[in-house]
Parts: structure tokens; C-alpha cells; sequence
């Protein structure tokens, strides 16, 4: 071998097959999720959540779902303080309970 070949570079065997482990992870974790929706001691949805994210880099409907629930979520969050917002401006400056108002 000269100096100046190249040495082609092994790669360890476990990363040879991560994506098999990961689909095994997110099928896993979205059935249970599943299963945690009628099943009240399990939480489903965050279960989905994590089976869909762990998916996304694998399939492109699972990506593509998982855009869709982040785009879902941020507009539910804005839906959400927009209302915070405009109830707090509508509410008395005072508590209802403050003892000033009682004297």
C-alpha cells in the first residue's frame, strides 16, 4: 500500500441498521399509543406523538403527519393566548376579593 491510497473506512455493524430498530421503536410506540387511547392507565397521545416523530425520518407520510400536527398544535397555541389576551383586557384591573374595595 502506497502513501497516498485510499483505505476504504468499515463502519461499526450497529450502524448498518439503525433504521431498522427505529421503525421497530415508532411501530412500537404508535401501537401502544393506540392502545393507551381506550386504555385509561396508558398515555396514548403522547405515546403517538413520540412513534410519529421517531417514524418521520423513515417514512414520508409520517413526516408529512407529523408537519401537519406541529402546524395543528402552533395554531391551536395562538388560538390559545389570543383568548388569554383578550380576557385578561376585559377583566377589571382590581380582584374581586381585594379587601381595599370592602372598607
Amino acid at each position: 500500500m502506497r502513501s497516498g491510497d485510499i483505505v476504504p473506512v468499515r463502519q461499526p455493524r450497529h450502524r448498518l441498521q439503525p433504521s431498522v430498530w427505529r421503525k421497530l421503536f415508532g411501530w412500537g410506540c404508535v401501537l401502544v399509543g393506540l392502545l393507551g387511547l381506550i386504555l385509561p392507565i396508558i398515555p396514548g397521545i403522547p405515546l403517538l406523538f413520540i412513534g410519529i416523530t421517531a417514524l418521520a425520518t423513515q417514512h414520508h407520510w409520517a413526516h408529512n403527519l407529523l408537519v401537519w400536527m406541529k402546524a395543528r398544535f402552533q395554531a391551536f397555541r395562538e388560538e390559545h393566548r389570543r383568548r388569554a389576551t383578550r380576557k385578561a383586557a376585559q377583566s377589571p384591573a382590581c380582584s374581586p376579593f381585594d379587601p381595599r374595595e370592602g372598607t
